[in-house]
This record gives structure tokens, sequence and C-alpha cells, in this order.
């Protein structure tokens, strides 16, 4: 019995499958594959600090946006920077609440793109604004950095929300011109938008192994200590809530 005629397949044909198998590959890789892991100061498993539920009225309520030093990596929970300064105050009779809204990793991008949600889940009385870290340890352009704090600020101040700047300062490593160009960042923002200026989060801590993590980045339980310390100084003199008639 002769063989049955087998019909040819163009090369038209062989493409438009090769095609439809790619694109069920790259759905099922897009639906059922965990994304790569990002290249910043995350530890893998690492939880990203929330926003705590609200304790204090609104016009005693801030909230503090940055990166991992805001949300205290590689620290126990109570151990974050907004816990110490915020228990701080409240030894000094200040009765403020300091939300702890820092995210690992983040940049200033990152900030501005979840800024509205962040500040849209409660009231509060002023954001203390302490990112730009990892976009000098990236390397990223000082005017990128500059930009996406402004456009933070502005959302902010449109918000009719008082504002706190937290300064930081670039490694030598990025060479002169790039360096002076980041310092600047803050301390022309905080003229332009009238809000007070800590200069630099790190002011006692930084490069000193006595009060920093292995990595050499993060404080420790020490120097978080320190950091809260002098920033609760900084902060007891900005009136956070509003005096009692």
């Amino acid at each position: 019995m002769p063989g049955r005629k087998q019909s040819a397949i163009s090369p038209d044909m062989i493409f438009v499958r090769l095609l439809l198998i790619s694109i069920a590959g790259w759905l099922v890789a897009a639906c059922g594959a965990a994304p790569p892991a990002p290249a910043t100061d995350q530890a893998p498993n690492a939880e990203i600090a929330a926003p705590a539920a609200p304790q204090a009225p609104a016009a005693a309520r801030w909230i503090m946006i940055g990166d991992s030093l805001t949300a205290g990596f590689g620290l126990p929970r109570e151990q974050a920077l907004p816990v110490l300064i915020e228990d701080l105050l409240r030894a000094r009779g200040i009765d403020a609440q300091i939300v702890n809204a820092g995210v690992s990793g983040d940049t200033s991008a990152g900030g501005l793109a979840r800024l509205e949600w962040t500040l849209s889940n409660e009231p509060y009385a002023g954001v203390i604004v302490a990112l730009g870290a990892n976009d000098m340890l990236q390397g990223l352009d000082p005017a990128f950095t500059r930009t996406n704090l402004r456009q933070m600020l502005e959302a902010i101040a449109a918000r009719k929300l008082r504002i706190i700047l937290i300064g930081m300062r670039a490694s030598p490593s990025l060479g002169a011109a790039r360096a002076a160009a980041f310092d600047a960042i803050y301390p022309d923002l905080a003229a332009e938008f009238a809000a007070p200026l800590y200069p630099f989060l790190l002011e006692g801590v930084a490069l000193d192994p006595a009060f920093n993590q292995a990595d050499g980045v993060h404080p420790n339980a020490d120097g978080a200590k320190i950091i809260a310390a002098r920033l609760a100084d900084f902060l007891a003199a900005q009136a956070l809530v509003p005096a009692q008639n």
C-alpha cells in the first residue's frame, strides 16, 4: 500500500510555530516565574517595613520615607530609626508618632513612585524624606536624583504637609565633580522648599566599624542609637506637635 503523501511545511509556517512557542514561553515566565532579584541592598527574605497603624492624631503623626537606613536593615523592627526616634521624643514629652515607611533598596525614583500611595493611607502632619543613598551608591546621575526629590517635595507641599529633609553625602569615589553635584542637592532643595535640613543621616557613624554591620554600610544597634539620638535632638527643635492652647 503506497504511503500517504506528506504536505510540505513552508518556512513561513515554521517561523509562525516557533513564534507561538516563544510567546507561550514568555507568558509562562511572566505569570509563574519569580522576577529576578534587584541589585539592591535588600537581604534575601528581608522584610519591608510597613507603615504602622495610626496611634496619634493626624496633627502629631509624621511619616519617614527612606531606604534600608530608615527601614532598619539587619536589625529587629524595634531598633529601626523611626521607632528609636519616636521613643526618644516621647521621653522628652513630645508625643509625636514617626511612621516607618522605609523600603530596603529604594532609590529616589522608587520613593517618588510610591509617594502618592504612601501618603494616601492615613493623614499626616508632615513627611521626613531620607532618600538618595542608593542613588549615590549606584552612581546615578545627581541631576536625576535632584529631579526625583524635587518632585517628591512638590507633591508633599501640594498636600499642605510639612517637610523635613534628611541629607546624604557622596562617596569621594564618585569623583570630585559628581560628588559636589550630589552634595549640593540637599541644601539647594531645603532652601527652595523652606524645609529644615539635617545635613547627613550617617553623621557620627559612617565608616566606623564599631557602629556598622559587617557590610560596612548599615548601622548596627549601637550605630542606630547614635543616629536616632542626633536626629531626635534635631527633630525636637522642629515643633513636630502643635502647641496645645
